[in-house]
């Protein structure tokens, strides 16, 4: 079902408290009573699709650019090297923790996770409802990292690494599993535990990424280059707010920031910080 048959599907829930659209990210927002929400399998096949943002306060060009890529991927390569040694005990401890387990394996701050919704981590995860074999697609997914999209965007004299990843194939192998039914039933108890690993193992790759490239941008010009992660956010995500179900797709507006797009480009909106970003190639 396409997304625009699922807002539909959804919006004609008896329990709808609140719906939005989004023209300029062709998505939606869906408040429903949790009594009345169903679980939507095939809203999750990209669960927590999303993007990280880190400001370096260096404007790059395109020879820097490429100076830094080569120190991303030598770090990348180490890093997936020692991945591929963390087992599916690992890959259980990444379902729970998310962003957190990322911290903790040195890829990122504290800092980072203060920045990105619900700080990364979906604390009702229940990796017990993963099947055993698909531990062994995450930690395929953990390892390849093949459908990243990485940006450098700049503005004025400073610059902006933008990562898009999610949950890659792991998502689209898990949903398809779970049935729609009542979220307030057992089988929607169950489902809320899938949708919560699905959610922490992006966060988690996404923290990994930032981590990596923070890192990389020391190796490329020096620890006195100052950065920060402005913001992490989540593209498709739904969660119970403790009164309601929520679905949200491509829908990038928290509560502190908002992420635009026009044919000019994007804008990143983050309290009275208002940046306007264009490739670095542009």
């Amino acid at each position: 079902m396409k997304m625009k048959n699922l807002y539909q599907t959804l919006t004609e829930n008896s329990g709808i408290v609140e719906k939005d659209k989004d023209p300029d990210w062709n998505g939606f927002m869906v408040r429903i009573e949790r009594e009345k929400a169903q679980i939507a399998p095939e809203f999750f096949v990209s669960m927590n699709d999303g993007i990280s943002f880190v400001l370096v306060y260096k404007r790059f060009e395109k020879r820097e650019i490429q100076k830094l890529e080569v120190f991303f991927n030598k770090r990348l390569e180490r890093v997936l090297n020692r991945v591929s040694s963390m087992g599916k005990k690992g890959i259980k401890s990444l379902f729970t923790k998310g962003s957190r387990w990322a911290i903790d394996s040195a890829f990122g701050t504290e800092e980072d996770m203060k920045v990105t919704e619900f700080s990364g981590v979906f604390s009702f995860a229940d990796p017990t409802v993963i099947d055993y074999e698909d531990f062994e697609v995450a930690l395929r997914m953990l390892e390849t990292l093949s459908d990243l999209k990485m940006d450098f965007l700049h503005c004025e004299d400073h610059s902006v690494i933008a990562l898009n990843i999610g949950g890659g194939d792991f998502t689209k192998v898990v949903a398809p599993k779970m049935k729609r039914t009542d979220y307030s039933g057992d089988e929607g108890r169950k489902a809320y535990g899938i949708i919560g690993c699905l959610a922490n193992f992006a966060w988690a790759r996404r923290q990994m990424l930032t981590g990596i490239m923070e890192a990389a941008v020391k190796d490329a010009f020096g620890k006195h280059v100052q950065m920060k992660k402005l913001v992490d956010i989540s593209f498709t995500i739904a969660f119970d707010d403790g009164k309601n179900f929520i679905y949200r797709f491509n829908y990038p507006k928290t509560e502190n920031v908002a992420l635009f797009k026009d044919e000019k480009g994007m804008t990143l909106v983050q309290s009275s910080e208002n940046c306007r970003m264009v490739p670095a190639n542009e």
